[in-house]
């Protein structure tokens, strides 16, 4: 890698261990109902989380021969989970954290793209996502779709994690 990837990838790695650590306390700002914690079982919310049309958890297909190819998995990835946090956050009685969250996915999704653009590789479209505001009718409803859409992003956070310390750890 060259000196301007390694530095990129470097804020790439730094920023998503940020939103990871984030994701805990913004968890705890944002959720009031008890029995949604946050080291939860995912897949004990599908029915809702697919009631409420959220989208199902993104996983990644890691490549370490197609570096760009992952790169496009994980900006897809954070677009969701992003589109998902912006249209939450309204509805919350705290949404201070989130909108920290936020910044920093915007950020990272930044940093991803100027990777993306140095390997000569075009970001993907942004996903679309169905409009999830009509689907949440109370208090209980946006407190549901922000714990599935932080545990998705803690999950899915993770695998980036460990692909942007992978790319690192082959830099000679």
């Amino acid at each position: 890698m060259d000196d301007f990837l390694n530095d990129t990838v470097e804020t790439c790695w730094s920023l998503i261990k940020k939103i990871i650590d984030e994701i805990p306390i913004t968890h705890k700002s944002c959720i009031k109902v008890e029995s949604l914690p946050l080291q939860d079982d995912l897949s004990r919310w599908e029915f809702m989380a697919s009631s409420l049309g959220l989208p199902s958890a993104h996983t990644l297909t890691l490549s370490p021969n197609d570096v760009s190819g992952t790169l496009s998995q994980i900006l897809m990835g954070l677009q969701l989970h992003k589109a998902v946090l912006e249209t939450v956050k309204e509805p919350l009685s705290s949404p201070e954290d989130v909108k920290l969250l936020l910044a920093d996915l915007d950020e990272l999704l930044v940093q991803i793209s100027k990777v993306l653009k140095h390997v000569n590789t075009s970001p993907p479209p942004e996903p679309t996502l169905p409009d999830i505001s009509s689907q949440l009718k109370d208090e209980y409803d946006v407190q549901v779709s922000t714990h599935v859409t932080l545990l998705q992003l803690q999950r899915f956070g993770q695998e980036v994690f460990r692909f942007f310390r992978s790319l690192l750890s082959n830099d000679p």
